[in-house]
């Protein structure tokens, strides 16, 4: 089992939460109890690996849908649909009221 603080600067309850407050980043969708809003994790190779969870800094909002599709591989689905989530996870990091409760992993 992981403590506390091996987690620390990493996990923020309050950010997730507040990312599933937006529309989707991709479709635009409100969400609704079929097709709720999720804290989707960005994944690129440098802020993860095999079973590792990247910080929660790397969050963008997806509908269900949209972040079911994300998983079948990041790369097509940002090119299919115009996205860069990196970029949209860095602007909504930069924005929320909660990112001191995370390490910035862009060095701002």
């Amino acid at each position: 089992m992981k403590s506390a603080k091996a987690d620390a600067g990493l996990r923020c309850r309050q950010h997730l939460q507040w990312i599933r407050g937006h529309v989707c980043a991709v479709c635009g969708t409100r969400g609704d109890e079929a097709n709720k809003i999720e804290a989707a994790h960005v994944r690129r190779a440098a802020n993860s690996g095999v079973s590792i969870k990247p910080s929660d800094a790397y969050t963008v909002p997806l509908c269900a849908a949209c972040h079911r599709e994300s998983h079948r591989g990041e790369k097509s689905f940002e090119a299919k649909n115009n996205v860069d989530l990196m970029a949209i996870a860095q602007g909504l990091y930069r924005k929320s009221p909660h990112r001191l409760n995370l390490a910035d992993p862009w060095g701002a």
